[in-house]
């Protein structure tokens, strides 16, 4: 299972891969970015030589798919100014188990059936803004206790056309769906009396989702360098609350999936970019992971022009839980691996 080995700093925005390639040469927020952090301009630049993702130069390639997938991520970035608000100054009062089973029911209501309660760990929330409506390089104050996480399954026949645009689309669909899910979520939090914010996609996380949802009970954190889910495998994407309303935590619970992961290296093996290690776990900030080369992945996402998806494809996790490749599983693996399906039922 993950391991925690050391204490853990927080994680800058400003230095997330994606918030990276916002900054624009030339300009004062460029200059005094790199002017701080030097060690990775010559990488950073060396990607800006390719096209970004859903570009015009690669439009052509399936121009019906890429625009469907651009106006997902644009509906995404008009969300924004909905992910929090003022709570309502009357509070409504249930014992926490009793608010616990109503989000959970509202949330597989709306949409996801895999979804786990976790205190919010202050070493996932971000020290400082990247990106968003918030002010850049602003500190990040998000002082909920809880966090609520979530996760919705991606159509298996669209991740299957990684590296192309339909997993792309997948993509843009999920995070609009877990949107959809968060803000409502939240609102529905804040007319009880409660803060709350929903953490959406579109340059809007506070905080991290993955080990967010490892403490929540969702799954483990995968040789891809990924969440793997129980339910889905890699095959999802997450969503995010978090909130006052007085709830009871899920624990973390081991799978067998970084066992699996010791021996697989099946995504390593078709990882495109060669971005994914084969090597054993190292320690990161206080963690014991394997450690993805990230920026060799999103440049080979600047290449493709989609977000590639390959791991999450091969991964064996990723197929349906029949009797078939359960088989593969024990016989390549162990008992100790089938733990994992008794929560995918």
């Amino acid at each position: 299972s993950t391991e925690i080995v050391g204490g853990q700093d927080k994680v800058d925005e400003r230095d997330v891969i994606f918030t990276r390639f916002e900054y624009r040469e030339g300009t004062e927020t460029y200059e005094e970015y790199y002017g701080r952090r030097p060690e990775y301009k010559k990488i950073d630049d060396e990607i800006r030589k390719f096209p970004d993702i859903l570009s015009h130069p690669h439009l052509k390639k399936n121009p019906l798919l890429s625009a469907l997938a651009s106006a997902e991520f644009d509906f995404l970035e008009h969300q924004l100014t909905q992910v929090s608000g003022r709570e309502s100054r009357e509070k409504y009062q249930l014992p926490p188990s009793e608010n616990t089973r109503i989000i959970k029911k509202i949330i597989k209501y709306l949409g996801s059936d895999h979804c786990g309660i976790c205190l919010l760990n202050q070493a996932y929330v971000y020290s400082h803004v990247g990106r968003g409506p918030e002010h850049f390089s602003e500190e990040i104050k998000l002082e909920h206790k809880y966090a609520i996480v979530f996760a919705l399954e991606m159509d298996l026949g669209m991740v299957a056309s990684a590296p192309k645009e339909p997993v792309i689309v997948e993509t843009g669909k999920k995070y609009v769906e877990a949107a959809k899910i968060s803000i409502i979520v939240a609102n529905f939090i804040r007319r009880l009396g409660y803060p709350a914010r929903a953490h959406i996609a579109g340059s809007n996380y506070q905080a991290i989702l993955p080990p967010l949802a490892w403490l929540a009970g969702l799954g483990e954190l995968g040789r891809l360098g990924i969440l793997i889910t129980s339910k889905y495998g890699p095959r999802a994407r997450l969503g995010l609350i978090t909130t006052d309303l007085p709830l009871v935590a899920d624990i973390s619970k081991k799978f067998g999936i970084q066992n699996f992961c010791q021996k697989c290296k099946k995504c390593a093996n078709n990882c495109p970019a060669q971005a994914i290690p084969y090597e054993e776990k190292v320690e990161e900030n206080g963690v014991m992971r394997w450690m993805l080369n990230r920026e060799e992945c999103y440049k080979f996402w600047r290449k493709a022009g989609t977000d590639c998806a390959v791991c999450i494809y091969v991964c064996p996790y990723s197929k349906s839980d029949n009797a078939f490749h359960n088989f593969i599983r024990i016989m390549c693996f162990g008992m100790s691996i089938m733990k994992m399906t008794r929560y995918t039922r």
